[in-house]
């Protein structure tokens, strides 16, 4: 089995917290491609739009499924 590099974990044993929190420093300004406000506003709309529709979605069934449950219980 590989081993896996996960903070934390044994092969993260003997770092300096120091040095832990500047390789994150690096990570998060250098390596890691943040979206644009266009696309972070294009991708927030998708999200609540799911999230709405996903709603109505259990909503319904919610609805439904009391209808039948209070139609079968009298």
């Amino acid at each position: 089995m590989p081993e896996v590099n996960v903070p934390g974990s044994a092969a993260f044993k003997g770092k300096k917290p120091g040095e832990f929190v500047r390789e994150t420093w690096v990570e998060i300004t250098q390596k890691t491609t943040w979206p644009t406000r266009p696309e972070l506003i294009k991708s927030t709309t998708v999200v609540l739009a799911a999230i709405g529709l996903v709603t109505l979605y259990l909503a319904a069934c919610d609805i439904i499924m009391a209808r039948i449950a209070a139609y079968l219980l009298g």
